[in-house]
């Protein structure tokens, strides 16, 4: 499951993934949230419309991934982003949850640090 779901936050950096909104739009639940750094509240409409307006792939790197088994059908992810442009580092949390056959993204927040 680890590597399932690291690929799985690996595509939302992916321009190729992220520019079809049928892609995203599957993979983020309907009753998805996440708040962001900035203290706005985003839901699935928001990031799909977000990830859509992307040119390029993120250019982020993933670090430090792990996944806490919460039930049979949920799971925790956290990792650190790291920001090939700037450095800034980013803690990340995901919560998925399996739907039938399909794992979907329920909530992610990511909290800038001051590590560089």
């Amino acid at each position: 499951m680890i590597h399932k779901l690291k690929q799985y936050e690996l595509d939302f950096l992916d321009f190729e993934f992220i520019s079809c909104a049928e892609n995203t739009t599957q993979r983020i639940s309907e009753d998805f949230i996440e708040y962001a750094a900035s203290g706005a509240i985003y839901n699935r409409d928001i990031v799909v419309n977000a990830l859509c307006t992307e040119t390029a792939n993120r250019p982020l790197s993933i670090i430090d991934f792990t996944v806490k088994t919460l039930s049979d059908d949920v799971y925790m992810v956290n990792y650190t982003t790291i920001d090939a442009t700037n450095g800034q580092h980013v803690l990340r949390t995901s919560i998925w949850k399996q739907f039938d056959s399909n794992l979907k993204l329920v909530f992610h927040q990511g909290t800038p640090t001051n590590f560089i």
